[in-house]
């Protein structure tokens, strides 16, 4: 079995210059005209080559599983089983037993907190997963609803406020949010703002790619991964407890609490789609590329939760200005940025990593995994930018201002009444899922 072994030297930013040198060069049209692409072509698709590399891993039939598939299959060079994946061994990163203390590992570069399949980086998303859940339940949560029941009674009456629950859960859920979203946006435009990969006079996407896997995992950029993976996975438990119940008569199945969300099946899908680029952008060197996802998603619902905030309370004039101003932001980071910039880079600069170094069969293998998920995202991004124009249309025709990513089939709110459907658009709030 063959192993492709890397580590840190000493001549990986020389060859990261020289490789940017001829690449700003040549332009990222130059570089596709190598046909690096080429080579993939007599290799089967992705899935294949996928499966075709764990039937080799497994002891007891990776010699002889090729003997159950006609010849044709297996016989090289065109046969779609005849293909064998190197493994590929990414540089050592410092455990915490070669560091000085806890302080110097949490502080040092290229340590195992930079790639979160790691032991101590589980450990470390775990406390603070535990961290969050204590900050969010025990202190935020309580202290905004409680500001949201005091502007929605001065706003609208206690009478609405007894009558509206919901509206005053979700407005401290999202105002956690925005103080989550507003602190690392502020802080991934800080510590980016600087770095080659955004900076297209400096080589821009190519840097995503070039010098591949040396790229340094500085303490800053593991610790963005760790609280974005530990936000992630408190949101989708978070999510699940606020949306989801378990009802016992008259069978046991799952329904909707009226505070669930509307798009609560494509908010999920969002966040398996992006837990699994958070853990193989890691494992696989690729957090520029992660941040970059990470920031202009960020960015964008920094808008999303203000407008959600003057929504749940009502205020017409301020949901109208946040709403504009999402729908702008949106489409610039969301539709512009991350299509047009980050997963076009992924689509076609990737190609050079096969230059560089990654053999061929182990890149398109692994390659697709990477593409389906990000395009995933991109999808959703589209669906709710589509849901944004229906909910100005709604603005704009009759004057209303329905927030349809938590009531699909609108908000029918009542003086001093509750909505006639839940989150998920539906009439009753223990309704069956389906």
């Amino acid at each position: 079995e063959s192993v492709i072994r890397i580590g840190f030297d000493s001549q990986s930013v020389k060859h990261t210059q020289q490789g940017l040198s001829s690449a700003i060069e040549m332009g990222v049209g130059g570089v596709l005209e190598e046909d690096i692409y080429g080579y993939g072509k007599t290799l089967p698709a992705g899935p294949i080559l996928l499966l075709t590399r764990y039937l080799d891993k497994i002891p007891l039939i990776s010699e002889s599983w090729r003997g159950y598939f006609p010849a044709s299959m297996t016989s090289s060079p065109n046969g779609i089983f005849s293909h064998h994946v190197p493994d590929i061994e990414f540089p050592p990163l410092k455990p915490y037993s070669e560091c000085d203390g806890i302080f110097s590992f949490l502080r040092s570069t290229n340590t195992t907190l930079g790639d979160l399949t790691s032991a101590s980086a589980l450990v470390a998303v775990f406390l603070l997963v535990v961290f969050i859940r204590f900050l969010k339940v025990r202190i935020v949560l309580p202290y905004f609803r409680n500001v949201g029941n005091y502007f929605a009674t001065k706003t609208h009456g206690s009478s609405w406020v007894k009558a509206n629950p919901e509206r005053i859960e979700k407005f401290g859920e999202y105002c956690f949010r925005l103080i989550f979203h507003s602190s690392i946006s502020v802080y991934g435009l800080c510590y980016f703002a600087d770095k080659s990969w955004w900076d297209p006079g400096r080589g821009g996407t190519l840097n995503l790619y070039l010098n591949h896997p040396h790229h340094p995992i500085e303490p800053g950029m593991a610790w963005y991964y760790l609280i974005q993976a530990a936000y992630n996975l408190e949101t989708v438990v978070y999510m699940l407890e606020f949306s989801v119940a378990l009802k016992w008569l008259p069978y046991p199945h799952l329904g909707w609490k009226s505070t669930a969300r509307g798009d609560f099946r494509e908010m999920m899908l969002h966040h398996f789609a992006t837990m699994g680029l958070i853990y193989m952008s890691s494992y696989y060197r690729f957090t520029r590329v992660g941040s970059m996802v990470f920031l202009v998603h960020d960015v964008s619902d920094v808008p999303v939760d203000l407008s959600k905030l003057a929504n749940f309370v009502k205020w017409k004039k301020t949901t109208v200005g946040c709403f504009t101003i999402m729908v702008i932001v949106w489409f610039i980071s969301r539709l512009c940025i991350y299509t047009f910039i980050i997963f076009r880079s992924m689509l076609f600069e990737t190609q050079i990593l096969v230059r560089e170094w990654v053999p061929p069969q182990y890149f398109f293998a692994h390659r697709f995994l990477i593409i389906g998920l990000s395009a995933t995202i991109l999808l959703l991004n589209f669906v709710w930018f589509g849901m944004f124009l229906k909910m100005g249309w709604i603005l704009v025709s009759r004057g209303e201002t329905q927030d349809l990513s938590e009531h699909k089939q609108g908000e029918v709110v009542k003086p001093g009444g509750t909505a006639d459907t839940n989150g998920c658009g539906m009439k009753k709030a223990n309704s069956k899922l389906d």
